[in-house]
């Protein structure tokens, strides 16, 4: 599972989805995305649900107008 985990992080990259250090919300849930795919392949559920759940996390902040980098820069989702 941990190479397929490295290629998923190595795809996300090529594909610009990581962006910088910090990122968008967007950037986040996209590579939590595809992380929980490569769990999904690797047939590691538990995994796969944590990822996924990561991923809900930064969709949650989307549907709230909140950017990625400004909750970490700012310490909470709700000081924007």
């Amino acid at each position: 599972f941990q190479q397929i985990l490295s290629r998923a992080f190595v795809a996300a990259d090529v594909d610009g989805v990581s962006g910088n250090k910090l990122g968008s919300a967007k950037a986040s849930h996209d590579r939590y995305v595809v992380l929980a795919r490569a769990a999904v392949s690797a047939g590691d559920q538990v995994e796969a649900e944590n990822l996924y759940q990561h991923a809900e996390h930064y969709c949650r902040l989307m549907r709230q107008g909140i950017d990625g980098h400004s909750v970490l820069v700012n310490g909470s989702e709700g000081s924007n």
